[in-house]
């Protein structure tokens, strides 16, 4: 077979996907189930999910004492409790946002001192597009470990998967379902691609698939434009984040060197006194 020329990747835009996992239709339960099933290997299955799956509210600021902070997807089933985040790119706050609705998954559970005995195991699924460890893998699987003897934290419950988009975009539509996680690189190709054809003759013969793109692609020719970052919105964010982060470090480093000479001169006057 013919590799696939690397394409650039298109995004569906934040408030499209937080809508299609939002749980608020059959189709999208059985999405979100479909994916926490096959992300796990099957550990939590499709049909366990669907049957006890409640939906949480996103916005986990209670009080005025909380920053602001709005989820994509919280739930929870009979088993555990999951995130959903879709991640168009890395900057350095975003690992500390998405720990915090982590955070905020522990604390519905905890009410009084026994729970802390029955506690039930969080997982976190972050759609990135970027590759987090740069280690050209499509899944990572990350909890907590000992560091030199590499083994996990006994009675361990928060586990975080990191699902790389942008590795889909050296696949065509007719090599997705091929290999390792086939099936899940299938699930999650739609997010990556505004190619109506390439989607209705990947997912043809998936009933699921097939309802999600009836529920999302309303064939104008703004699609694009409505639902899809261009690659240039994804650069204009990313430049805008990095210079919001340099000026934010050139800030602080001022504000320390400035301490540092009034200190100084400071220090001196009081000696020549």
């Amino acid at each position: 077979m013919v590799k696939t020329k690397e394409r650039d990747i298109e995004l569906l835009k934040d408030n499209v996907v937080k809508k299609i996992f939002s749980g608020e239709t059959e189709t999208s339960r059985e999405l979100i189930a479909t994916l926490i099933d096959e992300t796990t290997n099957h550990r939590y299955k499709k049909e366990d999910i669907l049957k006890s799956m409640v939906m949480l509210p996103t916005n986990i600021a209670y009080n005025t004492n909380i920053i602001e902070g709005d989820a994509d997807t919280l739930l929870k089933t009979n088993d555990l409790y999951v995130s959903i985040e879709y991640n168009t790119g890395y900057y350095r706050e975003l690992d500390v946002k998405n720990g915090s609705y982590i955070c905020n998954l522990v604390l519905r559970q905890l009410k009084s001192k026994k729970d802390y005995k029955t506690i039930k195991p969080i997982i976190q699924i972050n759609l990135d597009y970027y590759d987090l460890y740069k280690r050209n893998r499509f899944l990572y699987d990350s909890v907590l470990k000992e560091r030199r003897l590499n083994i996990e934290k006994p009675n361990n419950f928060i586990e975080i998967f990191d699902i790389n988009l942008a590795s889909l975009r050296k696949l065509g539509y007719n090599e997705v379902d091929k290999g390792k996680y086939g099936y899940l690189k299938k699930l999650v190709y739609f997010l990556t691609n505004s190619n109506k054809e390439d989607l209705d003759k990947l997912y043809k013969e998936d009933k699921l698939m097939a309802k999600v793109l009836d529920d999302i692609i309303d064939v104008t020719s703004d699609l694009d434009r409505i639902l899809f970052y261009k690659k240039e919105d994804l650069e204009r964010q990313r430049d805008e984040r990095e210079r919001e982060e340099a000026r934010a470090e050139g800030h602080a480093e001022g504000h320390a060197e400035g301490l540092a000479e009034g200190l100084a001169e400071g220090l001196a006057e009081g000696l020549a006194e």
